[in-house]
């Protein structure tokens, strides 16, 4: 996990704001958090640490959907 991130306010406004389809809170895959605690990481001075990233599987990966946001890439069905 990163030292420093921003991913945390981002998960908890995600919660906040957004429904699931079964009507209740928003969650992340545990993978999916590790990527938005990662790409929303800062260093010492607050400056983001990546300016570019994609989450990419293999065709048929998990059969979990692909994160949607900065830095990924949406896949096609």
């Amino acid at each position: 996990m990163p030292e420093r991130t921003l991913g945390w306010q981002v998960a908890g406004w995600c919660a906040e704001y957004l429904k699931a389809d079964d009507g209740g809170p928003w969650r992340f895959t545990r993978e999916h958090l590790r990527f938005v605690l990662w790409w929303y990481a800062v260093d010492e001075t607050g400056r983001f640490i990546y300016r570019k990233g994609v989450l990419q599987r293999l065709k048929g990966g998990d059969g979990l959907p692909p994160t949607e946001g900065p830095g990924s890439r949406a896949r096609s069905r």
